[in-house]
């Protein structure tokens, strides 16, 4: 089995489908993995909910996948990282197709393929948040992501 593995493509996915069909056509892929920070935006409200400062909210171009616009040359999978759409993702729990060839894995999960099982965490550790409670979907609006946002206290 032949598996690719990124990280950090934040939105640009026209691009990493092209490097991804590149290495498919030297050899075929069976898999993509990608692991954190995709940003899979299907329109600029999605962007809303990510926790990071405006200036790197960009669209990217994820939205031509979800309309069909652009195709995944071979299945991936991703697993969040700490810049996404958590209101689309989290509502999402567990695996979903967010587009063809395009599946999320959720916040925890495993895949499997074949005989091989893909297991993912995802998020990053902080000891500000560590102890705060996760948030339930869907999320209203004044928990839109941003980079002072703070959890509500219980």
């Amino acid at each position: 089995m032949r598996i690719a593995v990124f990280g950090d493509i934040h939105g640009h996915w026209v691009a990493f489908r092209d490097v991804v069909a590149e290495l498919h056509a030297e050899e075929p892929l069976d898999l993509v993995l990608q692991c954190g920070d995709a940003q899979p935006f299907r329109n600029e409200a999605d962007m809303e909910y990510m926790n990071c400062p405006q200036r790197f909210r960009v669209l990217g171009d994820f939205y031509k996948f979800h309309t069909g616009q652009e195709e995944f040359p071979v299945p991936l999978i991703f697993i969040g990282g700490n810049h996404e759409p958590w209101l689309l993702l989290d509502e999402n729990k567990g695996e979903v197709e967010l587009a063809p060839n395009v599946n999320f894995m959720g916040r925890v999960g495993v895949y499997e393929v074949d005989d091989l099982k893909i297991a993912g965490v995802s998020g990053i550790y902080s000891d500000k948040y560590h102890n705060t409670p996760h948030l339930r979907v869907p999320y209203l609006p004044k928990h839109r992501g941003s980079a002072d946002w703070k959890p509500p206290a219980d």
